[in-house]
C-alpha cells in the first residue's frame, strides 16, 4: 500500500494498516486467577473474574480485549481523498497511488507489523477492538543544499482506523512536514506555507 507525494523533487511514500489476532473469547486472568464456582463468579488477586454456571471470562490486569482478528498476507490498497491540506508545498505536483499491495503481519498478541511494499521500512500497529494505530514514522527528507539553501525537511507519518472485518479496513493517512535550517522562512514565502504542515488523506483495504 502506498501513496506517492513529489516534494519538489523528493517522493514521499507512506503505508497503512493493522492487524490483531486474538482468540474466540480473548480471556485473561487476573494476577491470583478467578476461580468459578455454581453460586456466581469470584474475584482473584488480579481482578480477573469468572462467572458461574455456563459463564464466560472478562479480562483482569493482564489487558486482551475481543477485536477483529485480520488475515495475514498481501492486502490492496485504494486511495480516497485528501481530507487536510496545509501543506502547499508538498501537495505541487501530487500523485496519488490508488492502487497498490501491502504486507500484514498479525503477530497473534495485538501487534501487527506493516511491510510497505514501496521501498520504505515496515512499521508496527496495535488494534483495541476494532480501531487501529500505528507507530509514527519517518517517511522522506529533503535536504535543501540540492537548492542552495541551508535546511532540512522532514516528512513523518502515522496511520490510523478501523476495520469492519477480518479482511477489511478503512483509516487516513496523516503526514506531517517539518523544517529546520536558516532557510526554512524562504520556503514557507515561497510557497505560502508554515512548517509544520499537515496532510491527511483517507484510504480503504482489503484483504487479497
Amino acid at each position: 500500500m502506498k501513496w506517492t507525494i513529489i516534494l519538489l523533487t523528493l517522493s514521499l511514500s507512506v503505508a497503512c494498516s493493522a492487524g490483531k489476532d486474538l482468540g474466540d473469547t480473548g480471556t485473561t486472568a487476573g494476577d491470583g486467577g478467578g476461580t468459578t464456582s455454581d453460586g456466581g463468579g469470584t474475584t482473584g488477586d488480579g481482578g480477573g473474574t469468572t462467572t458461574g454456571d455456563g459463564g464466560g471470562t472478562t479480562t483482569g490486569d493482564g489487558g486482551g480485549t475481543g477485536g477483529v482478528d485480520l488475515q495475514s498476507g498481501n492486502w490492496d490498497y485504494s486511495q480516497g481523498e485528501v481530507t487536510l491540506d496545509s501543506c502547499d508545498l508538498i501537495t505541487q505536483g501530487v500523485v496519488l497511488q490508488e492502487d497498490g499491495l501491502f504486507g500484514l503481519a498479525n503477530h497473534g498478541d495485538g501487534t501487527f507489523t506493516i511491510t510497505p511494499n514501496d521501498g520504505t521500512d515496515p512499521f508496527d500497529c496495535v488494534l483495541s477492538g476494532s480501531d487501529f494505530l500505528c507507530d509514527q514514522r519517518w517517511v522522506s527528507e529533503l535536504d535543501l543544499s540540492t537548492y542552495g539553501m541551508s535546511g532540512l525537511i522532514t516528512v513523518l507519518a502515522t496511520t490510523q482506523g478501523s476495520a469492519s472485518s477480518g479482511t477489511s479496513m478503512a483509516g487516513s493517512q496523516d503526514a506531517v512536514a517539518n523544517c529546520e535550517g536558516t532557510d526554512c522562512g524562504t520556503v514557507e514565502v515561497a510557497f505560502g506555507v508554515s512548517f509544520p504542515c499537515s496532510l491527511s488523506v483517507t484510504f480503504t483495504a482489503v484483504a487479497n
